[in-house]
Protein backbone atom coordinates (compact mmCIF):
# COMPACT_ATOMS: atom_id res chain seq x y z
CA UNK A 1 0.00 0.00 0.00
CA UNK A 2 1.37 3.38 -0.95
CA UNK A 3 1.88 6.19 1.55
CA UNK A 4 -0.92 8.16 -0.12
CA UNK A 5 -3.38 5.26 0.11
CA UNK A 6 -2.50 4.78 3.78
CA UNK A 7 -3.18 8.47 4.43
CA UNK A 8 -6.60 8.19 2.77
CA UNK A 9 -7.45 5.06 4.75
CA UNK A 10 -6.41 6.65 8.04
CA UNK A 11 -8.37 9.80 7.18
CA UNK A 12 -11.50 7.76 6.42
CA UNK A 13 -11.23 5.99 9.77
CA UNK A 14 -10.76 9.28 11.60
CA UNK A 15 -13.75 10.78 9.78
CA UNK A 16 -15.85 7.81 10.87
CA UNK A 17 -14.86 8.63 14.45
CA UNK A 18 -15.84 12.31 14.01
CA UNK A 19 -12.35 13.72 14.45
CA UNK A 20 -11.99 17.44 13.67
CA UNK A 21 -10.64 18.31 10.21
CA UNK A 22 -7.48 19.93 11.55
CA UNK A 23 -6.61 16.77 13.50
CA UNK A 24 -7.06 14.63 10.39
CA UNK A 25 -4.91 16.99 8.31
CA UNK A 26 -2.12 16.98 10.92
CA UNK A 27 -2.12 13.19 11.29
CA UNK A 28 -2.41 12.33 7.59
CA UNK A 29 -0.75 15.37 5.97
CA UNK A 30 -3.64 15.55 3.48
CA UNK A 31 -4.56 18.81 1.81
CA UNK A 32 -7.88 20.59 2.21
CA UNK A 33 -9.12 19.38 -1.20
CA UNK A 34 -8.32 15.75 -0.43
CA UNK A 35 -10.06 15.96 2.91
CA UNK A 36 -13.17 17.54 1.37
CA UNK A 37 -13.26 14.76 -1.24
CA UNK A 38 -13.09 12.10 1.48
CA UNK A 39 -15.78 13.81 3.53
CA UNK A 40 -18.11 13.82 0.53
CA UNK A 41 -17.24 10.21 -0.28
CA UNK A 42 -17.87 8.96 3.27
CA UNK A 43 -21.04 11.05 3.55
CA UNK A 44 -22.46 9.43 0.41
CA UNK A 45 -21.61 5.97 1.72
CA UNK A 46 -23.89 6.49 4.72
CA UNK A 47 -26.96 7.77 2.86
Amino acid sequence: MTKEKKAYLIAEILLERSMPDYVIRVITDLGEEDLMYLKEKTDHMHH
